[in-house]
């Protein structure tokens, strides 16, 4: 896997681990996760646009690295996978106080 990423991304981990579903990194002081997308294919592009808007809005969420056909999609051995650099810290616990600010700054979200 290793490979794919150094190929598509122009990315060179030294470590690569395995968890069900997805493999993760650390990168430059930054932590990626490589995961399976379980989804349809087709929904990726609005929910890469709204990540690039939430990212806008400094909303902290994961951002998604396209690959180098510019594609949010990565296709391994006919399995889409999708690279997201690891914005907030995976393992803090979210609010209600988190939802409430969610919505306040995700009210008028056009995608």
């Amino acid at each position: 896997m290793n490979n794919y990423i150094n190929y598509y991304y122009n990315l060179y981990p030294e470590k690569l681990f395995y968890k069900p579903y997805f493999f993760h990194f650390d990168l430059n002081d930054k932590k990626y996760y490589f995961i399976i997308y379980d989804r349809d294919v087709n929904e990726i592009g609005p929910l890469y646009e709204l990540n690039i808007e939430m990212r806008n809005r400094n909303i902290p969420v994961h951002e998604i690295i396209l690959n180098k056909n510019n594609q949010p999609v990565t296709f391994i051995n006919d399995i889409p996978y999708v690279l997201m650099e690891i914005k907030i810290n995976e393992n803090r616990v979210i609010t209600i106080n988190d939802i409430y600010i969610f919505q306040l700054y995700n009210n008028n979200i056009n995608i």
